[in-house]
């Protein structure tokens, strides 16, 4: 009878244990980008941020799954770090700037008294920029006091993303300052998470502005 007990025991725990794994290997199968997740956790404490995994922004989360699972641990280790190092270049960024560009002022394609006016963040990198289309008077000495579009353009990695932004014209309307709320992007599928505040001053038919130093 104690025999008999104790092989029911022995059964019932091997069948818990067993459950257990199944179950853990359920939710890890569930979930791909769990182990990745996690290790980036501790890479975020370690560089002192807050990194996530995204979605790329013509892609779904899936081609990340694929992105990321097809790395072993190091390589994943080796890859965010990288990334984080590149990408801190960006913090760098001031709001001194270099000669306004001659012939650098763009008419908007949607709105012809539109100027498309590019702010580069990155000094000597022109893919990436924050920029916006104000209205200018018929001799484009002035802004009119109304913006067409405001944003960001991303065309490489890394760069900033706006989330938002806001405006406000000089008395005179011969300057706009603008403020963008962005997103550091370290690449298509890695950001981090704590947004920042970049202001930059545009001239009524002064073309585009840059950061000065090395960005």
């Amino acid at each position: 009878m104690k025999k008999k007990l104790l092989s029911t025991l022995l059964l019932a725990g091997t069948l818990l244990i067993g459950s257990t794994v199944s179950a853990y290997a359920q939710d890890v199968s569930s979930d791909p980008l769990q182990p990745y997740e996690d290790r980036l956790e501790e890479l975020s404490t370690e560089l002192g941020t807050d990194l996530a995994i995204v979605a790329p922004e013509d892609g779904t989360i899936e081609d990340a799954i694929d992105f990321y699972s097809s790395m072993s641990m190091d390589e994943f280790d080796s890859y965010v770090k990288d990334a984080y190092e590149e990408a801190e270049s960006l913090d760098v960024v001031t709001e001194e700037y270099v000669s306004e560009e001659s012939s650098s002022l763009d008419v908007a394609p949607l709105a012809s008294i539109a100027y498309y006016q590019k702010y580069f963040y990155n000094s000597g990198n022109t893919n990436n920029y924050l920029y916006v289309r104000a209205y200018v008077n018929s001799d484009t000495s002035k802004y009119t006091g109304e913006v067409y579009d405001i944003g960001s353009v991303q065309k490489s990695y890394p760069s900033y993303k706006c989330k938002s932004a806001s405006y406000s014209f000089s008395s005179n309307k011969k300057t706009i300052t603008c403020n963008y709320r962005v997103t550091k992007y370290l690449s298509s599928t890695l950001i981090e998470t704590t947004t920042k505040n970049i202001s930059c001053t545009f001239i009524a038919n002064g073309g585009n502005i840059s950061a000065s130093g090395s960005v």
